[in-house]
């Protein structure tokens, strides 16, 4: 492998983030009609929901720029993707409206943490490819947007909006524990080998995830 294939690994984790938590984000679209049902709400109390996270958000953007300049970004990935989940998480288990309210606003905390990634574009790449990768990150947006569709339409009707809400929010887990184990350091060593006998002697244990040793990948 050769030195300049790692920007395109931290390119595709951060576009992975990017994705699902559009994903995540816009799910509740195709699934206002059920949640309405349950609930039993109408219209202008179901704006409160998206109208909460916004506002959210909105706070948040500014203060999430802040840790993305002084903070490993893939910890803050690590964190923003735990939170999602949670909150997520949190959303598919409350049973009254008003904790529906809360628990979906505070799906805003992640949904404003993104942004810091397209600095990126600074860190591992050239000005002459810095709008080609703006360009590709864009495209998660639309992608997340389809992929949280195709979920809402094909297993709402079949495991619940809840079910879809367990779903997505497991993907944030996911994204949370590979983010925070894996030592990127490592990876980046491993990929700038000259040859892939020289890759495997990178010691690849520092890949390997270290939750309970949390000091490690700090």
């Amino acid at each position: 492998m050769t030195k300049s294939k790692y920007p395109w690994f931290v390119f595709g984790t951060f576009f992975a983030f990017m994705l699902f938590q559009q994903a995540e984000r816009l799910v509740i679209g195709p699934l206002t009609t059920p949640i309405m049902d349950e609930f039993k709400i109408n219209q202008a109390q179901m704006g409160l929901v998206f109208s909460g996270a916004l506002i959210v958000g909105a706070i948040l953007y500014p203060i999430w720029g802040y840790l993305y300049d002084r903070f490993a970004r893939t910890k803050l990935l690590a964190l923003a993707a735990l939170i999602w989940g949670a909150t997520t998480w949190l959303s598919a288990w409350v049973q009254t409206f008003p904790l529906f309210v809360a628990t979906r606003s505070s799906t805003g905390v992640a949904d404003s943490s993104y942004p810091g990634l397209y600095n990126i574009t600074n860190d591992y790449f050239e000005p002459k490819e810095r709008g080609k990768i703006m360009g590709l990150l864009q495209i998660a947006q639309p992608l997340g947007y389809l992929l949280g569709m195709i979920l809402a339409l094909i297993m709402g009707s079949i495991i619940g909006w809840r079910g879809v809400f367990y779903v997505t929010g497991a993907m944030g887990f996911v994204l949370a524990f590979g983010y925070w184990c894996t030592n990127f350091l490592v990876v980046q060593r491993a990929m700038a080998a000259r040859n892939m006998t020289a890759a495997r002697r990178t010691p690849l244990i520092g890949a390997v995830p270290k939750m309970l040793l949390p000091a490690l990948v700090m």
